[in-house]
């Protein structure tokens, strides 16, 4: 643990918000209305891909309260994860990139006229 002394949740929560950004995402602070447990970052990409994430830092696990919304929102088909090192974040950059290369644009400007649109980037 040595080679993370000092290192806390807002560094490897800065990291995450940079790489995303480098992915054309967007990296917002989450815990709506101060629900204890809630993810720090909701990172929204293309395609309609959004992670839910919990940021630690290094050797720390989530704690009771967030392990139920990272599941709670597991098993509403979300994905949610935390974590806890930059290496972490850099498996997820790689994660995301793989996952972005399923997809192909077909147009570079979508514009649904339904109100509940259900249409995606495929």
């Amino acid at each position: 643990m040595k080679a993370y002394k000092g290192v806390n949740e807002t560094v490897i929560e800065d990291y995450l918000m940079t790489r995303i950004e480098v992915l054309g995402g967007i990296c917002i602070k989450g815990n709506p209305q101060n629900n204890r447990g809630m993810p720090d970052r909701i990172c929204i990409m293309s395609q309609g891909l959004v992670i839910f994430v919990e940021c630690k830092r290094p050797g720390r696990k989530p704690r009771a309260n967030q392990k139920y919304y990272l599941k709670k929102l597991q098993a509403r088909g979300h994905h949610a994860l935390y974590i806890s090192t930059h290496s972490g974040v850099d498996a997820l950059y790689n994660w995301i990139v793989n996952y972005q290369k399923k997809f192909k644009t077909i147009k570079r400007s979508h514009e649904c006229k339904e109100p509940f649109c259900s249409t995606r980037w495929v």
